[in-house]
């Protein structure tokens, strides 16, 4: 039966529940009476009569089951024509809402006190109750999709056949796979092996199967995935099952959180806090905690080791104190000052229960409440190896001040010296032997001793093979045995023979060889190891002594050089001074394969010069090195030192099969180079290099002193030789001169003085050309075209004739020093005046490449000289052998023979014609 009340908005309520219609007991139904004209149904069948639209202005769904499929099935017995809204009314929450709004319902209201506004709000609208904005248009899945994909954290969804049903981008982004390769796919495809090992995806699988069957509720566990293309990753994954309405599993749904840079900061957490830990112990600190309000004290478990004490330790300040030995009560006092609240920080001893003596550094810190000391916060560290370092540096200090003392006292000798330094480190280290020794392939020769053993004394050769110095020179560092039974050197000679059961040394090398040993032994083992301080100090110590022995090398090499020098100025010529310079590079700087090049400009070449006598044995010739050989012309043209460490390595070494190992090549200035090679391959030291470089600057100026003096001697030599030149040849224009002034004299006719001034103008010139002969050192001067004829005739105008008669036969042209080929005619003809006789003709004939100068006297006496540029004075005349040279210097030839018809011939080849200037020049230039 309905019951309308006219007087308010007529609203029909459908609830199939009919115990409740009519209930005043509900806010919602007394809510909507207080506001509406409510009637009441619960038959389908009301709606769909054509009064219901035509007598209220809406129709509310009283919700109560919870399922949308009631909503919906209501909805589709409405009528085609239903045009009043129809609400429904159910529960205020999200899924309720959302679950109805996007069905064909009007619109949705709580089922609570409100109702009724809510209800009126809509119906008052211009477009009353209508749905929620959009939400008609929304499917739930996607809603749900979208939510999920907003997530950070990833979302995986596995149906009851765990396989893999949803997951969101960020699962694929995680894990490098495309959601083909995983919706759909069984989770042990995707997942075993590929992404987890066996037994981690057992442990997972074995989870979720759990989750299925409904033994849990959740699961939740780490993984770590390692992708082949994207970095790995760890997710905390928790899982929950998924029902349907029938409260049945039908699946998981599960989130993951990436935790992989959480992991690695609390990895890193816990590595800082290993290491601090494992500084904590390395340093040997503790920590203590003592509180005053009831003077109790904590320690850790660092104090209990440092004091070596029992877990059962009664730890009380008094207690602590008794392991300090305090007689001037410096730790007591201290311990009052933190109870009065002044921080402390003191070193003090600490003595065992064992009687162990120790140090330890306490410090402590007040805390206080309310103004008032409560607590003390504090740390212990042992402090023992610090300030036994701090006594054996002390101790480095003081023997290092006395080590340079030694260093700075001039008037030690090194004998003394090394006696100082032997006793001072014995001293040092405790020992009673010091010990320098040299070194060979199978001895050792003790040099320098300090202490008394009945064993040992200085010169002393003894067998190497054994010995703790055979082990010492196969180390790059020190060698120490510091108890000869304990360390294996039990029946050892040094151990057996001469009972020395502890030893340390190290090797000394001088200018980069093995020189020897430095060492300090004892007949009594060591119970201690030799400290690092000690180890240090013995190691600047072979330093030392290798470094005074280098100093003594240099300085007894460097007088020998200055010795060799001064030879240098006394060496008569270069192959002096060459030998003198091998045995220096041989004697003095132990190079005893070495050799000297010389470069000769003319051919542009390297030519040996000398080596030393080792050389001759190795090598059976020296080469000569053309311009760009190797790395000896390289020296040679860049006037610098080359070192070649390794030849073979070398690729365009000047011979491939050579024996040489390693060279040093230094240049000799412009002289040559000097050159040095070991037959084994090593590094030359820069001494080495500086002592060659010294040893080639004295030979390189004991060569152009050389060289000066033997210039200065040819220079002598040809001033000589010129002096009797101009003597000789002066004596044709004297001769000349003085019968045309006799005649003068007689005859008191003038004109024949015009004779006279020509034989002074030829004296004048013979005298500038020997004078420019002199300075240049060269026979001839200008070369030019010259005609033989003309100078012929001139030069037989020049001598004093008497009463001989002269021919000439033919003209010719040729390449001459004209005033020169002036003097051999002169010469020539001179000599065929004086010895030919009276009644005397002389005969010149000249082509372009022969010249003969015959007479018809009496022709040589004995054999005809032989005439070249080495002809002297004494072997064929002043005159021939000027003649001689002055041939030779243009390049021609003489020969003197006896004339077919009696009488001398001199024939003169390997003559150049050459051309006179055309006329028309501007100025004719051209010699006679």
């Amino acid at each position: 039966m309905i019951d309308i009340q006219p007087d308010r908005e007529p609203i029909l309520v459908f609830d199939p529940a009919s115990d409740v219609v009519g209930s005043d007991q509900s806010p919602f139904y007394n809510a909507l009476w207080s506001a509406f004209d409510v009637d009441h149904t619960d038959a389908v069948e009301t709606l769909q009569e054509d009064t219901t639209i035509q007598q209220y202005n809406a129709v509310v769904y009283r919700w109560r089951s919870g399922v949308v499929g009631d909503v919906t099935a209501i909805l589709e017995e409405l009528p085609e024509a239903f045009s009043i809204p129809f609400v429904v009314a159910g529960p205020d929450n999200p899924t309720a809402v959302r679950n109805v709004l996007v069905t064909a319902a009007d619109g949705y209201i709580p089922a609570d006190a409100g109702a009724a506004s809510e209800l009126e709000a809509r119906i008052d609208t211009e477009t009353p109750i209508t749905q929620t904005a959009g939400a008609e248009s929304v499917d739930t899945a996607a809603l749900h999709g979208a939510i999920v994909e907003q997530m950070q954290d990833t979302a995986w969804v596995f149906d009851a056949e765990l396989r893999i049903s949803y997951v969101n981008d960020q699962v694929v982004d995680r894990i490098g796979l495309s959601a083909t390769d995983l919706i759909g796919r069984s989770l042990r495809d995707v997942f075993e092996w590929s992404l987890l090992d066996l037994e981690t995806y057992a442990a997972f699988e074995a989870g979720l199967t759990d989750l299925l069957t409904g033994d849990r509720e959740k699961f939740r566990t780490q993984l770590s995935f390692d992708p082949a293309d994207v970095p790995a990753y760890t997710t905390d994954l928790l899982m929950r099952p998924y029902r349907d309405s029938s409260r049945e599993v039908v699946g998981i749904v599960g989130v993951g959180r990436d935790i992989t840079e959480q992991l690695a900061e609390q990895r890193r957490m816990e590595r800082q806090n290993d290491l601090f830990r494992q500084a904590q112990q390395l340093a040997t600190i503790g920590g203590w905690a003592w509180d005053l309000t009831d003077d109790s004290i904590e320690l850790t478990d660092e104090v209990y080791e440092i004091y070596e004490i029992d877990d059962d330790f009664d730890a009380t300040i008094a207690n602590i104190l008794q392991y300090h030995p305090d007689p001037d009560g410096e730790v007591r006092t201290a311990f009052d000052h933190l109870r009065e609240g002044e921080a402390v920080d003191l070193e003090a001893q600490l003595r065992t229960a064992d009687g162990k003596k120790k140090w330890v550094r306490i410090h402590g810190s007040p805390k206080y409440d309310r103004g008032d000391v409560v607590e003390i916060i504090g740390s212990v560290q042992d402090v023992t190896e610090r300030r036994h370092l701090e006594s054996q540096l002390r101790k480095n200090v003081e023997s290092l001040r006395q080590l340079y003392e030694i260093s700075t006292e001039t008037t030690l000798s090194f004998a003394d010296r090394i006696d100082r330094v032997l006793a001072m480190t014995c001293e040092r280290l405790g020992l009673r032997y010091g010990f320098l020794a040299t070194i060979d392939e199978s001895h050792k020769e003790l040099i320098a001793i300090h202490g008394d053993h009945e064993g040992f004394e200085s010169g002393q050769t003894i067998p190497l093979d054994g010995t703790y110095c055979a082990e010492t020179v196969s180390r790059e560092s020190l060698f120490a045995v510091e108890n000869a039974a304990e360390d294996g050197w039990d029946g050892s000679p040094p151990a057996d023979n001469h009972g020395l059961d502890c030893y340390l040394g190290g090797k000394i090398t001088v200018d980069g060889r093995l020189y020897g040993t430095l060492y300090f032994a004892d007949d009594h083992g060591r119970t201690e190891s030799f400290t690092e301080t000690e180890l240090a100090f013995v190691e600047v110590l072979t330093k030392w002594v290798s470094y005074q022995l280098e100093r003594r090398s240099t300085e007894s090499k460097l007088r020998a050089l200055q010795e060799i020098t001064r030879e240098f100025l006394t060496a008569d010529d270069a192959s002096a001074v060459a030998e003198l310079a091998m045995d220096a590079a041989d004697d003095i700087l132990e190079l005893p394969l070495t050799g000297l090049w010389q470069y000769d400009p003319e051919d542009d070449v390297l030519l040996p010069v000398d080596q030393t006598q080792q050389s001759d044995v190795y090598f059976d010739h020296q080469p000569a090195f053309e311009s760009g050989d190797g790395h000896i012309w390289k020296a040679f043209a860049m006037n610098s030192v080359v070192i070649v460490d390794d030849v073979q390595s070398e690729p365009n070494r000047y011979t491939q099969d050579t024996a040489i190992r390693s060279e040093i090549i230094v240049p000799v200035q412009s002289y040559g180079v000097l050159v040095t090679a070991t037959l084994e391959q090593r590094e030359f030291s820069d001494l080495e290099v500086d002592l060659l470089r010294i040893l080639a600057t004295s030979l390189s100026a004991a060569m152009v002193r050389v060289e000066r003096e033997a210039e200065l001697q040819r220079q002598n030599e040809r001033l000589s030789e010129f002096t009797g030149y101009v003597s000789h040849d002066l004596r044709n224009p004297l001769s000349v001169a003085q019968g045309y002034i006799d005649q003068a004299i007689e005859t008191g006719d003038t004109e024949v003085l015009s004779s006279v001034e020509r034989a002074y103008d030829r004296m004048q010139t013979l005298i500038d050309d020997m004078l420019l002969l002199a300075r240049k050192g060269e026979v001839i001067d200008l070369m030019g075209p010259t005609r033989v004829h003309t100078v012929a005739k001139r030069a037989w105008e020049a001598v004093e004739t008497r009463d001989a008669e002269f021919e000439i036969d033919g003209e010719a042209v040729i390449e001459a020093d004209a005033p020169r080929l002036q003097q051999v005619f002169e010469n020539l003809y001179r000599n065929s005046i004086e010895h030919g006789g009276p009644g005397l003709t002389v005969t010149v004939e000249c082509t372009d490449s022969r010249i003969s100068i015959a007479d018809d006297g009496y022709g040589f006496e004995d054999d005809p000289p032989e005439l070249s540029a080495e002809t002297r004075e004494s072997e064929s005349g002043l005159g021939l052998a000027i003649v001689a040279k002055i041939v030779d210097a243009h390049g021609w030839e003489i020969t003197a023979t006896n004339g077919e018809n009696g009488g001398s011939r001199f024939e003169i080849t390997g003559i150049e014609p050459a051309t006179l200037p055309k006329p028309d020049t501007s100025e004719d230039n051209s010699k006679p």
